[in-house]
This record gives structure tokens, C-alpha cells and sequence, in this order.
């Protein structure tokens, strides 16, 4: 694949995110922002509900994604939330229930 190419299809895919953001957002809270759909989910709602905080680790684009993710636990759930690299999280020795 040429430079060219390769710029040009990165391009494209910057572009589409949106688009595909709002479809899988769509596809799994349906016609309800409130209720979301957890695909294979052995999690009741109670126990759901029950979590106290939440620990999201990543590196690269998933670490992006789980920073994203922290602010919607915050805010729409109300649960304390932490998003960190998940390289330097194993060396740090971190302090959670």
C-alpha cells in the first residue's frame, strides 16, 4: 500500500467515526439512552447497580476509548471511574477494592 493510499484510507476512517460511533450507540440502547444493552451479559441489573466504582484499563486506542468511557460512568452513572495504560498500571501497585 502506498503512503498515498494509506493516507488517504486513514483519512476516510477518521471521517466515518462518527457515523459508526452513533450507529453502535444506537444498536445497543436501542430506542432508550437510559437502558443499555450489554450483548452476553451474565451481569444482572442489581448487580449492576451495585458497583461502586470502575477500573477501565487500555493502551493506545482502547486507553482513548476507556478515557471516553470514565467520563460516561461519571456522568450518566454516577460511579466513581478511573481509566489508566494498562503497562504502567501492573507496575504500580495500585490500591482497589
Amino acid at each position: 500500500m502506498s503512503k498515498e493510499h494509506a493516507s488517504a484510507f486513514m483519512i476516510n476512517e477518521i471521517h466515518e467515526q462518527p457515523d459508526l460511533l452513533s450507529e453502535i450507540i444506537d444498536h445497543h440502547t436501542g430506542s432508550s439512552l437510559n437502558q443499555l444493552q450489554l450483548l452476553k451479559s451474565e451481569l444482572s441489573t442489581e448487580r449492576l447497580n451495585s458497583f461502586e466504582n470502575v477500573l477501565i484499563l487500555g493502551m493506545g486506542t482502547s486507553l482513548h476509548a476507556g478515557m471516553v468511557a470514565k467520563l460516561w460512568f461519571e456522568r450518566i452513572a454516577k460511579v466513581k471511574s478511573e481509566s489508566d495504560n494498562s503497562s504502567e498500571f501492573k507496575d504500580r501497585n495500585p490500591k482497589h477494592k
